[in-house]
């Protein structure tokens, strides 16, 4: 199944592959999104398996757990295919590969 990016989906891969991980509240603000509509996007974003959406829960807090998003390799070579990275770009496991080997 092919998926089309909107503006908004590319904008969150873009954050999410420089920041590597942040929470929904803080992609909200970089955005300038309402948080719940983000979390909407996100869910059919981790669906697709495009990006992880974690939780995680806050020890000194109670309610509602936070949730952490990093973006999941797929993800990364949509953003290299439409432009948003160069194609030069490699995904971090790669780099660490080739740390590792050197």
């Amino acid at each position: 199944m092919s998926l089309r990016l909107s503006d908004t989906d590319s904008a969150i891969l873009a954050v999410a592959a420089e920041h590597h991980v942040l929470t929904v509240a803080q992609l909200a603000i970089i955005l300038g999104r309402n948080p719940n509509s983000l979390r909407r996007r996100l869910n059919v974003l981790a669906e697709q398996a495009i990006i992880n959406v974690l939780a995680r829960r806050r020890q000194a807090f109670q309610g509602r757990p936070e949730h952490m998003v990093a973006l999941c390799e797929p993800g990364f070579d949509l953003l290299r295919a439409c432009g948003r990275v160069p194609r030069s770009a490699a995904w971090i496991r790669e780099s660490a590969r080739r740390t590792q080997n050197s």
